[in-house]
């Protein structure tokens, strides 16, 4: 009897397993990929659906300061600071004072929100997350967008903050 309950216990659990498996749901599945849209000082952008706003600690006294994060993790996310740029009108300036403040930085590449000019690169927010970094003026503010991402869900992530950021509109 005990050789019966032993294969019945073992195809039990086969079968518990066989269920959990198949009931887990990727990443993709689990996370919504809708947008709602977020209003802040001047601008207007698409988040994902469930990333939350949160207080965080601004260090370097931005006018404006907004954090985003995943509701899954708490090391992806969107931050938008808004600083006075009234006496600093050069982009490349801005970008080349504040490329050393990331860790082991890309080449500067430029790219456009909004029809604004923008530069970005890429950096190492730490060894499991990667990070890129926007520059751009508008209307004598610097917008200062930072992406970090959990890099081991790159292909989700990525191209699910990157396609929030190109939502960007800049109130007139």
């Amino acid at each position: 009897m005990t050789i019966r309950k032993s294969i019945l216990s073992r195809s039990v659990i086969t079968f518990l397993l066989f269920l959990f498996l198949f009931s887990c749901k990727s990443l993709k599945d689990t996370q919504e990929q809708s947008f709602t849209n977020f209003i802040g000082l001047g601008f207007t952008i698409a988040l994902p659906t469930g990333f939350e706003y949160k207080e965080h600690q601004k260090l370097d006294k931005p006018i404006a300061s907004y954090v985003f994060f995943s509701p899954k993790r708490a090391d992806t996310f969107i931050r938008i600071d808004i600083y006075d740029a009234k006496y600093s009108r050069d982009l490349d300036k801005i970008v080349d004072e504040n490329y050393t403040f990331f860790n082991n930085p890309s080449k500067t590449n430029e790219t456009a929100f909004d029809k604004i000019r923008t530069l970005y690169f890429d950096y190492n927010a730490s060894g499991e997350v990667g990070g890129r970094v926007y520059f751009m003026l508008y209307q004598g503010q610097m917008y200062r967008i930072i992406l970090n991402w959990f890099k081991e869900h790159e292909e989700y992530y990525l191209p699910l903050l990157k396609e929030s950021i190109q939502s960007i509109t800049f109130d007139l």
